[in-house]
């Protein structure tokens, strides 16, 4: 089956929104990158931990480097050892614990002014 064939039914499987019957859109411009995001704690020893959850916890943040908007999936492990817990960390946010770079508000703000 075509791409395109392929990408139409799954547009028209989409669930409609209660806006007048609009559909959610699909960017599949976007890049995505996937960063695995463990401990770093000096006390940590992944030898010696356990995995407490085979499920990782997921945040997502968003950038754009010039002419291109890049969607950032940080996948965070959870560890337990000697009775305490060890957690990856993710990048410091720029605005309160947003999902959304200084450079993508800025982008956006530029290409709804423009």
């Amino acid at each position: 089956m075509p791409e395109e064939e392929r990408q139409k039914r799954e547009a028209d499987k989409r669930k409609a929104r209660k806006n007048n019957g609009a559909k959610r859109g699909i960017h599949y411009e976007m890049e995505q990158e996937e960063h695995d995001v463990y401990p770093d704690d000096p006390d940590f020893d992944i030898n010696n931990a356990r995995l407490v959850t085979i499920a990782t916890r997921i945040c997502v943040r968003y950038e754009c480097v010039p002419m291109r908007f890049i969607k950032h999936v940080y996948k965070i492990h959870t560890y337990a050892q000697d009775g305490r817990l060890f957690e990856g960390k993710t990048p410091v946010s720029a605005f309160l614990n947003s999902s959304y770079d200084g450079s993508f508000i800025a982008r956006l703000m530029e290409l709804r002014y423009i």
